[in-house]
């Protein structure tokens, strides 16, 4: 009898833990994905330099004109993308609409509530301050 009760204690510890581990990578994701829809991609600059120092052996002045020109760059892809998001929500919006047509009442009702999380199921890519950007496993170029 104490020998099930102790296999029962250590099953529910495990449990517990494993239901514990889940619950916070589904928070850390969930996190990571709202970050990225609300803030976008990282800055380019450090993510460059870090890879053409160490690939190009640059000297001092090149790393400043380097960082100059990375930054400039970072500064019209904001502009950009400002510019560019509200077109990217209009065409989302119409995709939505044009699929709410295909369904019935039960499932436009269903459809409205994923709609409305959409921004949660942006991939999650907020790689700030990493060193090495990798992209997602089905983006990997040979």
């Amino acid at each position: 009898m104490k020998l099930l009760k102790a296999i029962a204690g250590i099953t529910a510890i495990f449990v517990l833990g494993a239901l514990t581990g889940i619950l916070g990578t589904g928070l850390m994701v969930k996190n990571r994905i709202e970050t990225f829809h609300e803030k976008g991609p990282p800055p380019i600059k450090p993510i460059f330099m870090e890879r053409i120092s160490r690939h190009l052996e640059l000297n001092p002045e090149q790393k400043i004109a380097v960082e100059e020109v990375l930054e400039d760059t970072q500064q019209k892809l904001n502009l950009l993308r400002q510019t560019v998001r509200p077109q990217i929500k209009e065409v989302f919006s119409e995709c939505f609409n044009r699929i709410e047509a295909h369904l019935t009442p039960i499932q436009q009702k269903r459809f409205k509530s994923m709609r409305e999380k959409f921004p949660r199921f942006m991939p999650p890519r907020s790689f700030k301050n990493r060193p090495h950007h990798r992209p997602p496993p089905g983006n990997r170029r040979p």
